[in-house]
């Protein structure tokens, strides 16, 4: 698979073909805005791709049907489609994608039914991230 500014790409190397999907303003029947920047297979689902747009939604992806739905990241409203600059998306354990982003925080979010949890720093709680720029994330040898 590759993530253009103009939607996915699809490649088999066995038979050299690939496939093209496009972006487009069909909010479900495409990829509804432009450049891809991360891509993963759901950890679960092998029918499924995990991307962030431009924009800085989530967009899951399916491969069998072409299905496309979003998800927008707004700690204090989950309902306003604010945008924010993903720096990374990571497959985590189970059914979670760690999704990373600049100034943001980071979010567990969950990809079997779409809940997210937020991980921010909290201004004098010493037990929160010490800063909301996530540059990366992953699991050490004892799964921490």
């Amino acid at each position: 698979w590759f993530s253009t500014s103009k939607g996915l790409v699809s490649f088999d190397r066995q038979q050299s073909i690939h496939k093209f999907y496009p972006v487009t303003n069909k909010k479900w029947d495409n990829l509804s805005s432009g450049f891809n920047g991360y891509i993963i297979e759901d950890p679960n689902n092998k029918d499924v791709i995990w991307c962030t747009s431009f924009y800085g939604h989530l967009t899951k992806f399916d491969k069998q049907r072409g299905y496309v739905k979003e998800y927008y990241f707004d700690p204090d409203n989950p309902n306003n489609k604010r945008y924010f600059n993903v720096s990374f998306l990571f497959p985590g354990k189970d059914e979670f994608i760690w999704v990373g982003t600049w100034g943001s925080g980071g979010v567990k979010f969950n990809t079997r039914n779409g809940d997210m949890e937020w991980l921010k720093n909290v201004p004098g709680d010493t037990a929160s991230l010490s800063d909301n720029n996530i540059m990366q994330v992953f699991y050490d040898t004892r799964n921490r």
